[in-house]
């Protein structure tokens, strides 16, 4: 059971999603029982299916409303990757990758479930490698 959201923490959330680096914090998320704000950091990916948005996140599946486009303006690049056009990648939650065939790669995201596989295509290889050095480089520092 997902908790209920009281007006007032709303506020704060919003007032929070937003901060001093302009990134996105919170994401609001579509549930059987309303709307739920969501930790940006929390979620492993963001996808689209159907012409339809989602979130891929500890506490579950969800639809989201802003289309990837936007959301690849409002995440953190150093944290967030957008590897083929239906799909962003947390890199702090990628697992693995490896070379597939045809000039395509495999990235093995963790999920609420089991292990996403999720198709690259060789064009994007280089600024994927870019942002998984500069993610991984990041991680040692602090």
């Amino acid at each position: 059971m997902i908790p209920e959201t009281k007006p007032k923490e709303v506020k704060q959330v919003q007032a929070e999603a937003v901060q001093a680096d302009n990134y996105l914090r919170f994401i609001e998320a579509k549930t059987s029982a309303g709307e739920i704000y969501l930790r940006v950091e929390e979620c492993y990916f963001f996808e689209t299916v159907e012409e339809r948005y989602f979130v891929e996140h500890p506490k579950g599946r969800f639809r989201i409303v802003k289309p990837l486009s936007v959301l690849e303006e409002e995440l953190e690049p150093l944290h967030f990757f957008r590897g083929h056009r239906s799909f962003i990648i947390n890199l702090n939650y990628l697992d693995s990758y490896i070379y597939w065939e045809k000039g395509k790669y495999i990235l093995y995201m963790k999920s609420s479930g089991e292990a996403r596989e999720m198709i690259m295509s060789r064009h994007r290889f280089n600024d994927f490698r870019d942002a998984l050095t500069g993610n991984r480089n990041q991680k040692t520092i602090r």
